[in-house]
């Protein structure tokens, strides 16, 4: 019960990320943290490297720490949550890590690592082409069926502008060049918000955060698997 409802919780507050969450960046090789040379149509944010901490309550609640390097092109999300339903709690604790189109899962605790690819990365880099950072954010919310309001506001001395998701019910609050720094989403019954505490531009974050052991990966056989073992009941 546990992984099949972090997985909703997950796809409601990725896609409702808009310009961040839902592109898969690539990251450096699974066992170095040195970035490929790569295409400059590839630039997913208008930032080169960036780390924002955040808070998330709700149903599923507890630290998330995302790492952007290479303007988007290597990307890591580690996650400390606890999902607690009807006086059952799982705690996770996984960091995914993005490299282009390939997505590494991995176990924090055990150190197990899932892979998977993203099969949309391609068909959106040729789609979008070099387009400045927002206006690819803006082409990935639109196709959603995303739209932008009116409604802005700043966090971590930082201003953004909300977008909302309404056959997901989520709200994202998204810079101009391309971070969420603002989740709602409400899926299944289950709430979560996540709210950027810490904005720290120029800071790519540690290298072991985009590194894992190439001996414990598996093949997944769908996209975004979570880690083997990665739900853990308190």
């Amino acid at each position: 019960m546990g992984r099949t409802v972090t997985s909703l919780i997950a796809l409601a507050l990725g896609l409702a990320g808009g310009c961040s969450q839902p592109v898969s960046a690539p990251a450096p090789s699974a066992a170095e943290a040195v970035a490929p040379v790569l295409s400059p149509d590839e630039r997913l944010f208008g930032v080169e490297r960036f780390t924002i901490a955040y808070d998330q309550t709700g149903h599923d609640q507890g630290a998330v720490v995302e790492h952007v390097r290479d303007w988007g092109r290597a990307r890591a999300e580690i996650k400390d949550t606890t999902l607690s339903i009807g006086g059952i709690s799982h705690r996770s604790r996984i960091r995914v890590v993005h490299a282009r189109a390939e997505i590494a899962s991995v176990n924090v605790v055990s150190g197990d690592v899932t892979l998977a690819t993203d099969p949309d990365y391609d068909d959106l880099v040729a789609a979008e082409g070099a387009r400045e950072a927002v206006a690819v954010g803006a082409a990935i919310m639109t196709r959603m069926g995303g739209r932008q309001t009116a409604d802005t506001a700043t966090f971590a001395g930082h201003e953004c502008a909300y977008w909302e998701l309404p056959q997901l019910g989520s709200r994202a609050c998204v810079t101009p060049w391309g971070a969420t720094l603002h989740n709602t989403a409400a899926l299944g019954g289950l709430r979560v918000e996540r709210v950027a505490t810490a904005v720290r531009i120029g800071d790519g974050g540690p290298d072991d955060a985009f590194t894992y052991d190439d001996a414990r990966a598996m093949r997944a056989p769908e996209i975004h698997a979570p880690a083997r073992g990665g739900d853990q009941a308190d």
